[in-house]
């Protein structure tokens, strides 16, 4: 939450649904609570494209030290168009 915030770049290590482990540095960029479950939405620099992951996959994540900040509207702007197909 505190990365959203201030607008940190992290390192996480991720175990998906299939018990598959990776490393990857993330931008993220919100969260959000269900009865479910808690995700985060995050531009993924491994994969170059928007990921949700299940925070509880999340097994480690560390600030890099820099900000993603001069990105964010941008990025903001461009996942709204990109899930604009796929509300209909």
């Amino acid at each position: 939450r505190e990365a959203c915030w201030a607008e940190l770049v992290l390192t996480i290590r991720y175990r998906d649904l299939r018990n598959r482990t990776t490393e990857r540095e993330i931008w993220p960029l919100g969260i959000s609570y269900s009865a479910g479950a808690v995700k985060l939405l995050a531009w993924c620099c491994l994969r170059d494209d928007w990921r949700v992951f299940h925070v509880a996959g999340i097994e480690a994540a560390e600030s890099v030290g820099r900000s993603f900040r001069p990105r964010r509207v941008a990025l903001l702007h461009g996942y709204a168009g990109s899930r604009d197909g796929r509300m209909s």
